[in-house]
């Protein structure tokens, strides 16, 4: 709309005399106060508040939207086309909505207008234009004056990235000591094993465990691991123990909230101390044929 066109224009206006003003922070934003209301004093300023004050009166928007459906009962309706029926139809939402997008554009054009000037934009760019203004009456004044301007002066200007070398930027990478095999000596692998390695494994077998369990359960009625290692004692050390726990886990002993701790040696007759989950093991949990078993 024109509206709209002409608050652009006056936006554009405002902002080249600010720039071109001598004047100071508290006269441009007094001057701005004044333009403000010459937004709305233009003539096509006014000539949309005044359609607007009429499209705000309820009883001309009643007749002028009365018309309008006069228009469209009238048989000279029919030579409209479809579009334009509707677009009469609604002629008072779309006079409407372009109304608002009016009061819109001013006030943006405002609210940037203001923070135009109190972000002291205008000044600045007043100040950059006068030093640009006397750069150049300098360098026309250079050239009237027959100076050379391509005379070689002693004038030295430091100016560019400042760079430092020294062997940390170089990242040097320092070498690898060499490694003395001097007294290595290279043996080939065997595939039977060694006595000293039989020697130190410790082999359990879980079914004969799981087999004095069921004895001692038998003999003297449930009990945890704990009371079974007092008629049983450990001499294998932590495997022996793991094959306890894994006899109790199989039969689907009851796992008791609480912990127990148990003493037992190893194989060299070390003493070691554990604490184990409480199970309640009794010789009912196991079948008839202990080979059944899950170990």
């Amino acid at each position: 709309p024109s509206a709209v066109y002409a608050i652009r224009q006056l936006d554009k206006a405002l902002r080249i005399q600010l720039i071109e003003g001598g004047a100071t922070r508290g006269e441009v934003l007094l001057s701005v106060m004044e333009k403000e209301a010459l937004l709305s004093s233009t003539d096509a300023g006014s000539a949309f508040e005044s359609f607007f004050q009429l499209l705000c009166d309820q009883n001309r928007q009643t007749e002028l939207r009365d018309q309008l459906h006069g228009i469209l009962n009238q048989p000279i309706a029919e030579q409209l086309s479809q579009a334009q029926r509707q677009f009469l139809a609604h002629l008072m939402r779309e006079l409407g909505r372009e109304s608002d997008r009016v009061f819109q554009v001013r006030r943006r054009t405002e609210e940037s207008l203001r923070a135009y000037v109190e972000s002291g934009a205008a000044s600045e760019n007043r100040a950059v234009d006068q030093l640009l203004s006397r750069l150049e009456k300098v360098a026309v004044a250079l050239r009237d004056g027959g100076v050379n301007l391509r005379t070689e002066t002693l004038l030295s200007l430091s100016v560019g990235p400042l760079e430092i070398a020294s062997p940390e930027t170089m990242r040097l990478r320092s070498p690898d000591e060499k490694l003395d095999t001097r007294g290595v000596l290279a043996r080939e692998n065997t595939r039977e094993p060694s006595k000293q390695i039989l020697e130190s494994l410790e082999t359990v077998r879980v079914r004969e465990v799981a087999e004095k369990v069921y004895q001692a359960l038998a003999a003297n009625g449930p009990m945890t691991i704990a009371g079974l290692l007092r008629h049983y004692p450990i001499n294998a050390g932590l495997e022996e123990l793991v094959a306890y726990v894994r006899v109790a886990k199989s039969v689907n002993a009851a796992q008791l909230d609480d912990v127990e701790r148990v003493q037992f040696t190893d194989k060299n007759g070390a003493k070691l101390q554990a604490t184990v989950p409480t199970f309640m093991l009794s010789a009912e949990l196991f079948p008839t044929n202990r080979d059944e078993l899950v170990l």
